[in-house]
């Protein structure tokens, strides 16, 4: 069920009581490339929502950081409306299944319960931010109430780089 909270706009809760590891949803949108992506976060107003995910993908051999871009502003699900928490109830996995573009899949990380919001972590929550990354450019203060909660929601500015590949030795 999509609802109005009173600080953290729109927002998702179970309508039925979710099991642990359980699929709960695709995050559904159009697979955009690394510079449409770059030029919808340029051109979004800091008080517009942001639909945009960016999944990144570490190789074991070292090699590119994979990456996939997924833009949930005009063609999404519910899934658009999941809120951060430092204390997620969700986590996101790539599936790939016939395509090397992983689909994003949302699985309970716990049981959750009827009534209960459904959210998942927007990034790494246990560095604590620089000095750079804490300017009031970068970084939006987070309100999801945990008591884990960092204070800001998490920031990393290299989404946007061009990949760099490992050299290999000869």
């Amino acid at each position: 069920e999509i609802y109005r909270t009173a600080t953290m706009g729109w927002a998702v809760r179970a309508q039925v009581i979710i099991p642990a590891w359980s699929f709960v949803c695709e995050y559904a949108g159009l697979v955009i490339k690394q510079r449409d992506a770059m030029r919808l976060d340029q051109n979004r107003h800091r008080d517009q929502p942001n639909f945009l995910l960016v999944l990144r993908e570490h190789r074991s051999d070292g090699g590119a950081v994979l990456r996939t871009h997924v833009d949930a502003s005009t063609h999404g699900n519910v899934s658009r409306f999941f809120n951060h928490s430092c204390n997620p109830n969700l986590s996101l996995r790539p599936v790939r299944a016939g395509s090397i573009v992983p689909r994003l899949a949302f699985f309970a990380c716990r049981s959750i319960a009827a009534g209960e919001e459904l959210t998942f972590s927007y990034g790494d929550t246990t560095e604590i931010p620089s000095e750079a990354a804490d300017s009031a450019v970068s970084r939006t203060v987070c309100r999801c109430g945990s008591g884990r909660c960092v204070g800001f929601l998490p920031y990393d500015a290299t989404v946007f780089e061009q990949p760099t590949y490992a050299q290999k030795e000869p």
